[in-house]
């Protein structure tokens, strides 16, 4: 098997990617369930990095979201989408690199 370095790292990277949605989802929820307080430094910082990271891929999504399904009365799918997306090109990179490719 001829294994590809750099889809291995475009492998790696989507994986931390995905954990960094999941790491903006936990904090977001803790926010809005008032379980930390997003006046501390600490808190708002790391909520400045994460909406940084997260926001430019699901601002898309949101609006796909918006015109397909409509208001769903502030249900947002569109991390969920993106997490999807983001395990199909993993599993495409590996299907047609390591499978097709050797």
């Amino acid at each position: 098997m001829n294994l590809n370095p750099l889809i291995n790292l475009l492998a790696s990277a989507i994986h931390l990617y995905i954990w960094i949605l999941i790491a903006w989802l936990v904090l977001s929820w803790l926010i809005y369930f008032r379980v930390v307080n997003q006046f501390q430094p600490l808190v708002r910082k790391l909520s400045e990095v994460l909406n940084k990271l997260t926001d430019p891929p699901l601002k898309p999504l949101r609006r796909l979201q918006l015109k397909t399904l409509g208001d769903l009365g502030g249900l947002d799918l569109s991390p969920i989408l993106l997490v999807l997306l983001l395990y199909f090109i993993n599993d495409i990179l590996y299907t047609y690199f390591y499978h097709y490719g050797s």
